[in-house]
C-alpha cells in the first residue's frame, strides 16, 4: 500500500515537471499531442501503449550504447524493434 503511494507521487510529480511543460509546448506549435506516464519495463509498456490507444507506428531514440551489457542484456530500442505491434522507426 504505501509503495503503491509513493508510486503514485512520483507519477505525479514526473508529470508536472516533465512532461505537462513538453505537452504545452507542442501544442502550442499547433500539434495534436497525448501523453501518458506510467511504470513498468519500458518497451513492454510502450508496446502495451500503442497497442491499447490503436497507434500506427511508434519512433524511438536510441543512445547508441553497444557495451557488452547491451549486447547482454538487449536494449529498449532492439527489444521495440523485436516486439512492436506496429512498424518501429529507431532513431540513432
Amino acid at each position: 500500500e504505501e509503495r503503491h503511494k509513493r508510486r503514485s507521487e512520483e507519477l505525479e510529480r514526473a508529470q508536472s515537471a516533465l512532461v505537462d511543460g513538453l505537452v504545452a509546448k507542442v501544442k502550442s506549435a499547433g500539434v495534436e499531442v497525448d501523453s501518458t506516464i506510467r511504470y513498468g519495463h519500458v518497451a513492454k509498456t510502450i508496446a502495451d501503449i500503442a497497442e491499447q490507444e490503436g497507434g500506427s507506428e511508434i519512433f524511438i531514440g536510441r543512445t547508441g550504447d553497444g557495451g557488452i551489457s547491451a549486447r547482454v542484456f538487449g536494449s529498449v530500442a532492439s527489444t521495440m524493434a523485436q516486439i512492436a505491434p506496429v512498424p518501429c522507426t529507431i532513431v540513432p
